[in-house]
């Protein structure tokens, strides 16, 4: 009883979320799994329904497909809580098989909600010849990149996007370069990086690994991420062109073997072919700044700027000295930005600002402050004070100049010692004041270093460090050309000493797949880098190894037990989920990466 009250209470509690968090609207994708299908093969097609009323929503109406045979469709729900905000789904896919060569277009998709009726847009799609082949044929790898690869320019490009095309002189303008990409990528490299000459130009920091995520364009489903950010301040007017990006990226494609000598020595993950690609040219039209209204004084600042002003003390003694800081914060290009006038009253002595910033580069647009500081040193006392300073700039929000102003300060001064007061009014300046007790200048302040009488250079820690250097020297190149010739003619030796490099290297290509989503790939790494380390650390043969030798052979070379067992555990566990239908969340993927690379470093010191 006291079960079915708790089930009806955490309905009631979910409805009442629902009710708040949902938003009211409805949005319908249609997308193909890709656009590219060979005669005879199976290609989906994917209805995607999300919003609050998701699940009354009716039945897809889908177009007429005449070009393919319809299989059946399959069904799955996606519900999250994100930032408080619950999103949720409802993806039907329909299965279809190729029957007909041409391209063609899958009409828009239309589903019904309430008085309402959504229709997506049309898709095209292209079904091609299926590519024959020969056995042992000498293009048939190159052959298969093409089929596996398909058309690269319709699977993976670069798009630059300005997030204004007109602005004014000094005005920021962010440029966004995302790719685009329905391959998979491994890795990518910048080639050329886009010129930005009569510009300013501000980097933002978009991490050391660009987060992805899933967009629909041209009803096909890509995988998108930032790959370069940049706010870009121009220095003249006119029309300016921003030139294209250029990055190199390594594609992973399956090799189409036919051969089973082939299959059996093939790598089953493929191979990696270089393709680079660029982005568009950004256009921007740099608007001058207005002769209308432009202030007296005005030195090109643009921006949405904000001004202040303070003293570290407003109460104080001649005796004293104190620190009056300007402040300038906002939008804008902040290393343009000049020291502001300030009128100081005469009776104090100042000097030049500290001048600091900092750079805000975060987010969608970026911010900073730039700080002066002045020291002053008041000689007389009274009440004095530091008027308002006004810093023109022009603001491109309100496309209008503006006048920041501050606040005046007042300083209440006290009379300080007699001493210090006799010295304000001696009329010496502080840097004269310095220089008392200084009126003797010393021919040299320093002597040399002296030498004792009946000094021996045998005596010298140097001597004999010059003596002995080079048979020391030769000592270690005759070592290490024992060791060379070692590397040559000793395999076992060989292998114990490049055992550890080759098991990094694989790692290494382990963690890259990590978020990319490959999960074969990153166990085959793993089980590769770990099995190969043992087979070379006992200079056996990788593809013999033997699950209860290779237990026995470390046992012999001082391998606890615990050890042991870990290390055949992630053998274990790469061989399951190497083959296991269900993929490994990255969390997984980096928890077990750390317990591999724990078990690595031990093994490493108990077999050295």
């Amino acid at each position: 009883m006291k079960l079915k009250k708790f089930n009806i209470l955490c309905n009631i509690i979910l409805l009442i979320i629902s009710s708040v968090v949902w938003a009211d609207n409805l949005e319908i994708k249609a997308y193909v799994d890709q656009s590219v299908v060979s005669l005879n093969s199976q290609f989906n097609l994917n209805v995607e329904i999300s919003g609050s009323d998701y699940q009354s929503a009716g039945s897809p109406q889908l177009p007429d497909i005449n070009f393919a045979n319809y299989l059946g469709s399959s069904t799955s729900q996606n519900i999250q809580f994100i930032n408080g905000k619950m999103s949720a789904s409802r993806t039907i896919t329909y299965h279809y098989q190729a029957n007909k060569i041409g391209t063609f277009t899958i009409g828009g998709v239309t589903v019904k909600a309430g008085n309402k009726e959504y229709t997506t847009e049309p898709i095209e799609i292209k079904i091609v010849k299926s590519s024959q082949q020969t056995p042992g044929s000498k293009n048939r790898e190159e052959s298969a990149t093409q089929q596996s690869s398909g058309s690269l320019d319709d699977n993976l490009f670069i798009i630059a996007v300005a997030d204004k095309k007109t602005v004014y002189k000094n005005e920021p303008v962010t440029i966004t370069y995302k790719i685009y990409t329905r391959v998979d990528v491994t890795s990518f490299g910048l080639e050329t990086a886009p010129s930005t000459k009569g510009f300013l130009k501000e980097d933002f920091d978009i991490g050391r690994r660009p987060q992805t995520s899933k967009e629909i364009l041209k009803g096909k489903q890509y995988t998108i991420a930032e790959i370069q950010k940049m706010s870009l301040y121009p220095l003249s007017a006119g029309s300016k062109t921003i030139e294209p990006l250029v990055v190199n990226c390594q594609i992973r494609v399956q090799r189409s073997r036919r051969d089973i000598f082939d299959d059996f020595f093939s790598d089953p993950f493929g191979r990696t072919v270089t393709k680079t690609v660029s982005s568009n040219p950004v256009n921007i039209n740099v608007l001058p700044l207005p002769e209308k209204g432009k202030p007296e004084g005005f030195t090109g600042i643009v921006g949405d700027f904000t001004i202040t002003s303070s003293a570290d003390k407003k109460i104080l003694t001649t005796d004293d000295a104190i620190t009056y800081t300007v402040e300038i914060a906002g939008e804008g290009h902040i290393g343009s930005i000049s020291a502001p006038e300030v009128s100081f009253p005469v009776i104090f002595e100042t000097y030049d600002p500290d001048i600091t910033k900092s750079i805000q580069n975060k987010g969608s647009r970026i911010t900073g402050r730039k700080i002066f500081k002045y020291v002053l040193v008041p000689r007389e006392a009274g009440t004095y004070k530091i008027e308002s300073i006004k810093y023109p700039v022009f603001n491109p929000r309100t496309e209008s100049y503006q006048i920041l102003t501050t606040d005046p300060v007042v300083l209440n001064i006290g009379k300080g010692s007699d001493s210090e007061a006799a010295v304000a009014h001696s009329g010496f300046s502080k840097e004269e004041v310095d220089l008392i007790g200084k009126d003797i200048r010393f021919i040299k302040e320093e002597y040399d270093s002296l030498k004792k009488i009946g000094w021996n250079i045998f005596n010298s820690i140097y001597f004999w460090v010059i003596f002995i250097l080079p048979l020391l020297l030769l000592g270690i190149a005759v070592t290490y050309r024992k060791h060379l010739d070692r590397l040559h003619t000793d395999h076992a030796y060989a292998r114990n000493k490049a055992a550890r490099r080759d098991a990094r290297k694989h790692l290494s290509e382990a963690k890259a797949n990590i978020k990319l989503e490959e999960q074969k790939a990153f166990y085959a790494a793993v089980h590769k880098a770990m099995s190969g380390f043992v087979s070379d650390k006992l200079n056996i043969s990788g593809a013999g190894m033997m699950i209860e030798d290779v237990k026995k052979r470390l046992k012999e070379r001082g391998v606890s037990d615990s050890v042991i067992e870990e290390y055949i555990l992630i053998l274990e566990t790469c061989d399951l989920k190497r083959f296991s239908p269900t993929e490994a969340t990255t969390e997984e993927k980096e928890e077990f990466y750390t317990k591999v690379e724990s078990n690595l470093s031990v093994l490493s010191k108990q077999l050295s």
